[in-house]
């Protein structure tokens, strides 16, 4: 791009767009060597990002096609003052966002336009307060561009908020934007990466309902949601991650465990059966809600475990309980699952956990719960949930939580759709019922691993 600068004709739109690309680049290499210094480029990578973002505007007569070149200028330069970085006398990032105030404002209180450039500009005036320290214009501004961006665009949006701005969500000004552009993000595509810090947030967002399907949920609800979200790990080994884990109260399951906390899992998760799970010994569990010491902890012992092809569960004992910070999942009573067969309004099914190797994550639309059964007419003591809750590969030993209360209903373990994946096939209905399920997501029933643990462990523990 350096090199193809000189043969494009300043002002036009191939100069704009190098220039904004040069600038972008540099901003990241920047953002990237902070979080983890190299010392390759440091301040010079800042100070060229800011010029090449300052050549983009300058070069542009009109400031309405130049504004998100001058608000990455003048961000950066607010960015250069936090850091201790210093900037030539003429960096003025107030005066470049109040010209942005004055120049896009007035137009833009009265449009309602939907499209790209109309809904871009609402977010570029919000920047320009918020560079100006007037946090609640600029939350003003951001509620009304949040209202008509995409997910594509609210995602950028948080993007410059947490890099650029260092912003978390709830600490400060910059955090409570972020935090509400969050649950936008959320209630707008249905899955949101979720932190300790956007726990903490979201309890003090000032909302009514989030949309789930055609009915508004309290946001009280959402936040139970959350809440539970502290007591889902990630399983790794040294490879990397392998799958997903949640704590759970022994006496929960079988009244002989008392008050110990356990971990949940799958059996090809974890097993000390031959095959590609973890042995208790390899697996590392990890909470993306242990956002203070970022603690791992290690299994002491499997202390009972089903096989895959019948409940494909294994519970494991901490060498060292997690307990204290994250609590434990409550798990739905055996009656919670009675009316599923049958109803015409399919009860909804939510998953918490780590899809591939992504943060912990929640699936709230399309998330119908639509069956429940047996597989096999010979063993209907082994029953399974399937739903069409979105999850992928990671999200093996994740919780499926109720509609209504958030307990624990199921271990997910599996998942087809054919449309996707020509190497997957259909699945046979569940409780012998004719035909076949296209594509679905499936998990056991806490339920048949209850009564499971109550009759091959009785009292012993």
């Amino acid at each position: 791009l350096e090199r193809v600068l000189p043969d494009t004709k300043r002002g036009d739109r191939d100069h704009l767009e190098a220039r904004s690309l040069l600038g972008r680049t540099y901003k990241q290499i920047y953002i990237d060597e902070k979080r983890e210094p190299r010392r390759q480029w440091g301040e010079a990578a800042l100070h060229q990002s800011i010029r090449h973002y300052t050549e983009g505007y300058l070069s542009n007569s009109n400031p309405a096609l130049s504004s998100w070149h001058v608000l990455n200028a003048a961000a950066l330069m607010k960015r250069a003052r936090r850091d201790g970085i210093p900037l030539p006398p003429h960096a003025r990032p107030e005066a470049l966002a109040t010209r942005i105030v004055e120049t896009l404002a007035q137009d833009a209180e009265k449009s309602t336009k939907d499209d790209d450039a109309s809904v871009w500009r609402l977010g570029d005036i919000a920047w320009a307060y918020a560079i100006l320290g007037e946090w609640q214009k600029a939350a003003d501004w951001f509620k009304r561009y949040a209202g008509r961006a995409d997910g594509f665009k609210l995602t950028g949006t948080m993007r410059q908020l947490e890099e650029v701005w260092d912003a978390m969500p709830g600490n400060d000004d910059a955090g409570r934007v972020l935090a509400a552009l969050k649950a936008q993000v959320m209630q707008k595509c249905g899955r949101l990466d979720v932190s300790a810090s956007d726990i903490e947030a979201f309890a003090r967002l000032d909302l009514e309902a989030v949309p789930l399907g055609n009915e508004p949920m309290p946001v009280g609800w959402l936040k139970t949601g959350l809440q539970r979200a502290r007591g889902v790990g990630r399983i790794a080994c040294e490879r990397g991650p392998f799958g997903t884990g949640f704590l759970v109260r022994g006496r929960d399951l079988l009244p002989s465990l008392g008050e110990e906390v356990f971990m949940l899992t799958n059996n090809h998760v974890v097993s000390t059966s031959p095959g590609a799970a973890l042995l208790p010994e390899q697996a590392i569990v990890s909470f993306d809600e242990d956002d203070e010491a970022k603690r791992t902890f290690k299994f002491k012992e499997i202390v009972w475990q089903s096989p895959v092809r019948e409940l494909d569960a294994t519970l494991l004992r901490f060498e060292a309980s997690p307990a204290g910070k994250f609590g434990w999942l409550p798990l739905a009573p055996d009656e919670a699952l009675r009316e599923v067969n049958g109803r015409e309004n399919h009860q909804q099914a939510f998953v918490i956990g780590h899809p591939a190797d992504k943060p912990l994550c929640i699936s709230l639309q399309d998330s119908k719960l639509f069956d429940v059964g047996f597989k096999d007419p010979g063993s209907p003591q082994f029953e399974y949930l399937r739903y069409t809750t979105p999850t992928r590969g990671g999200n093996s030993g994740s919780p499926v939580f109720d509609e209504l209360n958030w307990e624990v209903i199921g271990l997910h373990h599996a998942g087809w759709d054919p449309l996707h994946d020509p190497r997957q096939r259909p699945q046979p209905k569940l409780g012998g019922k004719d035909g076949m399920d296209e594509a679905a997501n499936e998990g056991i029933a806490i339920r048949s691993i209850r009564q499971r643990l109550r009759a091959e462990l009785g009292g012993n523990a």
